[in-house]
């Protein structure tokens, strides 16, 4: 009888349910603190990730450069800033035209409305750069972005950065610290 009762009191529920809400009340809230501001380098790249930003990707690219992502913390958030180096020299309208035809081809883009301004002189912190600016339409939402393209330490450089024209005031300080973090070795 006494087995009976102790089973029917627990029919039903878990025997662990405290405990595992308490674990998964922990993970939520660990999971909406920002991401705390953290330094990158590589092959005499440096860069500073923001507070409430993470770096989302870095890889070598088929032996021939390496690339690095950088995305705002959060689950509606836009921003991202992807940093690309060729360890050759190559030319900066050749490559702003290759990345250029890269994003156009690329699945998110294909149907996204993607219109790219002409190329001019621009500046990317301490960099002078061969840069444009897009808009695009993903999933339904209104993006803009911006390219900027040059030469330092014997390679070349590809800067996209990309918001939704909603979140532009919550990337703007995060953009800025990487732009103006962006550092080559010569």
């Amino acid at each position: 009888m006494a087995r009976g009762v102790a089973e029917g009191a627990h029919a039903g529920r878990e025997p662990n349910g405290p405990i595992v809400r308490l674990v998964l009340a922990s993970l939520l809230v660990a999971s909406c603190a920002e991401s705390p501001e953290t330094p990158f380098s590589r092959d005499g790249v440096s860069l500073t990730c923001p507070m409430g930003w993470k770096i989302t990707d870095a890889m070598d690219v088929e032996g021939m450069g390496y690339t690095v992502s950088v995305e705002k913390d959060g689950f509606s958030s836009s921003g991202l800033a992807v940093v690309t180096w060729l360890k050759v020299p190559m030319e900066v309208g050749d490559y702003m035209d290759l990345y250029r035809k890269e994003l156009a081809t690329n699945i998110i883009y294909r149907s996204s409305n993607l219109r790219f301004t002409d190329d001019v002189p621009g500046r990317y912190g301490a960099f002078e750069t061969l840069s444009c600016s897009y808009e695009a339409s993903i999933l339904g939402v209104r993006h803009r972005g911006a390219l900027h393209v040059f030469k330092a330490g014997g390679r070349t450089f590809t800067v996209c950065v990309q918001e939704a024209l909603e979140d532009a005031e919550k990337n703007r300080a995060g953009f800025a610290q990487i732009e103006a973090s962006l550092a080559v070795a010569e």
